[in-house]
């Protein structure tokens, strides 16, 4: 599939969790709940400088987990990138503006309700900062890129980037920690020198811009003036441990590994709620390397949701989307499969996140995922993988993935790969519930449904096919067990339209049945009325950068991940 044809589509998405534009007046109403766009307002003064805030002298409380997961069903309409006044404190970053570059604006003494508008710049910003403040849920921290008349957003870059000024002066990369993290981030969100163990930033907000340039190659000005080499792990977003961290609307692309979130050392560690929503991440990677992804997030209860995540950079062996959280939900993307298309296994290093209830549960829905061996990167011959990977049996997601009303698409010929997966299970101990799905196979390759690639060899996982499926000719391969007992499966190769949506006539319309149905009980406190498909892609304008965009689905009663017509 040829990158004009990827980029036709714009996807569309519901969220979670999404921390609202402050200063805004007015609503609209979209998809079962109320939010506001921001109409550019007439004027967006300047506040005073921000002055350095007290250090945090205790570790950051976890936050509940009691509420319901995920806490919306639905979403307003993707919202301009326009500046925005803040609740606390307003600063603007640009060419004609107090502050021209990001170099020189103090970071690190962000509070809650503070806005930082950047504005596009036809020369991008060459600077790396770091994040380390608090907002609140009513009062977020929010970095807002600006576009241009034509659309274009605000550019950060990596290439020969310079460290920002109070990074050196407070001595951000001086700790045990930063020292460690200063080559890691063009991002980097950790606590400051002097902040409490367990210190997490929380609530903050990272929308409208463009990450890139932070990979092997490309040189950087450290804290101390000596220009550095990106090491391997090197990334558009960096965070070491945080709460509430939403990434939405931002181009990722052109580094080592596109956004990551860590987890580890019990709860001090623990990241907790981290949306990635909106966003295009694509041609992150390394070459001949399976540790680099687009996006590598662990914690507890991640959401990606509304994005379009591409293949990583020629011969680069990640995943497109890598989750180590505990009750993941993946919704209404768009992803390309690279060497894994959907990767999501057991959480490590010891952190809390194994404590969760929903850990040994997570949904899949509403995605279109293109396997083409085609395409210039590596594609996958195992693409939704449910478990772990350590062989660490114990600690692995040890429950149910639910898939429905996806669309697959997988091309690839014999001389390519000879046999391909359509899941990757383990052990007895995973199961996948399928449903209401649209799998599309075309070339001479042989589709099996199946494959166990860390087996514990005694026992083998199960793919359980629920209500109605439409798959192209498959294997039920003997390395899991397939269960068809409760499944409608329509005959023939499916057929879609050159967009990917059923065609007149099609034997997919109407079938589908509302999932997840009554009669499933999940863990507390996940919201079956919440996991229901309401959302779907949609095809939109042309745009100077690729945005994803979101609209409400008319019906959920045909196979896929689009409604007919």
């Amino acid at each position: 599939m040829s990158r004009d044809e990827l980029l036709k589509f714009r996807v569309i998405a519901v969220a979670a969790l999404i921390a609202i534009p402050l200063g805004l007046s007015g609503t609209t109403s979209f998809a079962g709940t109320t939010a506001t766009c921001p109409a550019a307002p007439a004027s967006v003064p300047d506040s005073p400088a921000p002055k350095i805030p007290p250090i945090a002298t205790e570790a950051s409380p976890a936050p509940s987990l009691a509420g319901a997961w995920p806490s919306l069903a639905g979403l307003p309409p993707r919202c301009p990138a326009v500046p925005l006044k803040g609740s606390h404190a307003t600063y603007n970053i640009g060419p004609g503006h107090k502050y021209t570059d990001l170099t020189s604006f103090p970071w690190l003494n962000l509070v809650a309700g503070d806005v930082v508008n950047i504005y596009y710049s036809p020369t991008p910003y060459a600077t790396k900062f770091a994040l380390r403040g608090s907002g609140t849920a009513a009062a977020p921290i929010v970095i807002n890129g600006v576009a241009d008349a034509q659309g274009r957003l605000p550019e950060i870059t990596g290439k020969n980037a310079v460290t920002a000024k109070d990074a050196i002066a407070q001595k951000y990369f001086l700790s045990s920690g930063g020292s460690q993290i200063e080559g890691d981030g063009l991002i980097v969100i950790f606590k400051g020198y002097n902040d409490a163990y367990g210190y997490k930033p929380s609530h903050l907000t990272i929308q409208n811009l463009r990450l890139t340039g932070a990979a092997v190659g490309n040189n950087f000005t450290d804290h101390a003036g000596k220009t550095q080499t990106y090491p391997i792990f090197s990334c558009g977003i960096y965070a070491v441990t945080t709460q509430f961290l939403t990434v939405q609307n931002d181009e990722v692309f052109g580094n080592n590994l596109g956004v990551f979130v860590n987890d580890k050392d019990g709860l001090p560690g623990t990241s907790f709620f981290t949306v990635l929503r909106g966003n295009y991440v694509h041609d992150n990677g390394v070459v001949d390397d399976d540790h680099e992804h687009n996006i590598y997030v662990q914690g507890t209860r991640s959401l990606y949701e509304g994005n379009f995540i591409g293949q990583l950079v020629k011969n680069s062996v990640g995943s497109s989307l890598k989750d180590r959280s505990s009750g993941p939900v993946v919704r209404y993307n768009t992803i390309i499969s690279a060497a894994r298309a959907i990767d999501l296994v057991e959480s490590e290093s010891g952190s809390n996140t194994n404590n969760d209830p929903l850990y040994n549960v997570g949904w899949v829905y509403g995605n279109i995922v293109i396997d083409d061996f085609d395409n210039p990167g590596a594609s996958s011959g195992n693409l939704i993988h449910w478990g772990g990977d350590s062989y660490n049996y114990p600690i692995y997601h040890n429950g149910p993935l639910y898939f429905y009303n996806n669309s697959l698409l997988i091309n690839a010929s014999q001389a390519q790969s000879y046999s391909l997966s359509v899941f990757d299970v383990a052990t007895s101990q995973q199961t996948i519930h399928a449903s209401n799905n649209i799998i599309r196979h075309t070339g001479t390759s042989m589709m099996n449904m199946c494959y166990n690639a860390s087996s514990d060899g005694k026992t083998k996982g199960l793919i359980a096919l629920d209500n109605t499926n439409w798959f192209g000719k498959f294997y039920p391969s003997d390395k899991c067990r397939l269960d068809r007992t409760m499944a409608t499966l329509l005959p023939g190769e499916p057929k879609l339209t050159a967009a990917y949506r059923l065609p007149k006539g099609s034997p997919a319309i109407g079938k589908s049945v509302v999932y997840p149905p009554a009669n499933i009980v999940f863990p507390k406190p996940a919201s079956a009325a919440n996991l229901q498909v309401k959302q779907q892609y949609a095809v939109g304008t042309t745009t100077p950068t690729y945005q994803p965009e979101y609209t409400a689905r008319g019906t959920a009663t045909d196979l896929g991940a689009f409604s007919y017509p």
